[in-house]
């Protein structure tokens, strides 16, 4: 198939950036700690999000032939030239700490856009390096929560108007870093939406859920980008590779071992709500519709192993669609590599850093800051038998 390359800029992440250094201290002559030897040769980038479902254990036993509720796919009757996928993923790297305190990290986002029997297009939005300190890191998360529609969904604010960082929410520097990717990674779903609309239809791919009220995000801009999604014939279906969800106290990931060579998909909405009844009664649980945004959850496994791997999948179909027809399309629409949309992997590769992509971040970070680069010194040999694997 034959593709091509767009870099794009995004007004709202390049004005997240301008303020990271706009507001930033001054770090001239100071030393910043980068990434040891390692871990620039492994690239670690944070990309996997975990919902935040509840796990249960005293719940009943699953039996799929009493519950009748496994379907097997079915090919989309809809024509190829009519079919419009857009899969978007972002990907994060950690370029360094300063000894003086603030953080400096990467992010990268994709979005590979399947439009008809046209070239696929790879939209690609490149932040740089984003610098996250003492004096720039408030004004950054007010502007993020801003245009998120709550101006204080990651800062308090105190009696003299001034605000300072939730710590509960931001304890670490993990934390703070997924909140931009967060932000950077919805500008670009906002895009695709728009992509979408001035098509008329479309089908959305999102890496992750369609929680009820995270952290990362306001219920109210969710529930206002899928009601955008909704009225304009768009279709999305969110697909997590980690969830914490449990069926009948078996976790979603292993709900479909027994078979084998079963393809295809689970509706878990109505077995959610029946199991999780007395519980929510107690005050234990959260209601099925206070995990997710979506019309329906679903277990799905795209492929046969290995890996068979199962995954959670929130749909919210639009008016055009039935849920059944959305999980469908993902299969039938997408193509299908190790149990997984292509797309999205696309999306996940386009969004992640190479060893030359850091080099060059780091040597960027190190010309506007002044900082001296210093690696960081692993002492994993102290602890480890010789000839063992680092930790």
């Amino acid at each position: 198939m034959s593709f091509r390359f767009i870099d794009r800029t995004n007004l709202y992440i390049d004005k997240l950036v301008e303020i990271s250094w706009r507001e930033s201290g001054s770090h001239v002559n100071e030393v910043v700690f980068t990434r040891t030897i390692e871990e620039d040769a492994a690239t670690k980038v944070i990309n996997d999000k975990l919902d935040s479902s509840e796990k249960y254990e005293d719940a009943p036993t699953l039996i799929f032939s009493q519950e009748g509720k496994t379907q097997t796919f079915e090919e989309s009757q809809a024509a190829h030239g009519n079919k419009i996928v857009i899969a978007v993923d972002t990907g994060l790297v950690h370029l360094g700490d300063f000894i003086g305190g603030g953080i400096a990290f990467a992010i990268r986002g994709a979005a590979v856009c399947l439009i008809g029997g046209q070239p696929e297009i790879v939209l690609r939005y490149n932040t740089g390096p984003i610098l996250a300190d003492h004096r720039s890191i408030v004004p950054s998360l007010r502007y993020i929560g801003k245009r998120l529609g709550n101006e204080e969904l990651y800062l308090d604010k105190l009696s003299d108007g001034s605000f300072i960082q939730k710590e509960q929410i931001l304890s670490d520097s993990n934390q703070i870093q997924d909140r931009y990717r967060n932000f950077v990674e919805r500008m670009i779903q906002e895009e695709a939406i728009g992509i979408m609309i001035d098509n008329k239809r479309g089908l959305l791919l999102i890496d992750g859920a369609l929680p009820a009220g995270t952290y990362d995000t306001p219920v109210a801009y969710l529930q206002k980008m899928l009601e955008v999604t909704v009225e304009n014939r768009i279709d999305v279906a969110a697909i997590s590779k980690k969830t914490r969800i449990t069926v009948a106290g078996k976790p979603l990931g292993s709900l479909f071992d027994e078979k084998l060579a079963f393809v295809g998909y689970m509706p878990l909405t109505e077995t959610l709500t029946a199991e999780r009844s007395k519980l929510v009664e107690m005050g234990l649980a959260r209601k099925t519709e206070d995990i997710t945004l979506g019309n329906e959850i679903y277990a799905a496994r795209f492929g046969l192993g290995p890996p068979a791997l199962t995954f959670r999948v929130d749909v919210k179909n639009s008016k055009r669609s039935t849920q059944a027809e959305v999980i469908n399309a993902v299969f039938s629409d997408c193509q299908i590599h190790s149990c997984y949309p292509k797309p999205l992997i696309k999306a996940h590769q386009h969004s992640s850093f190479l060893h030359q992509d850091v080099q060059l971040l780091l040597a960027d970070l190190v010309v506007r800051t002044g900082a001296r680069p210093k690696e960081r010194q692993s002492m994993d040999w102290l602890f480890a038998p010789v000839g063992s694997f680092r930790k």
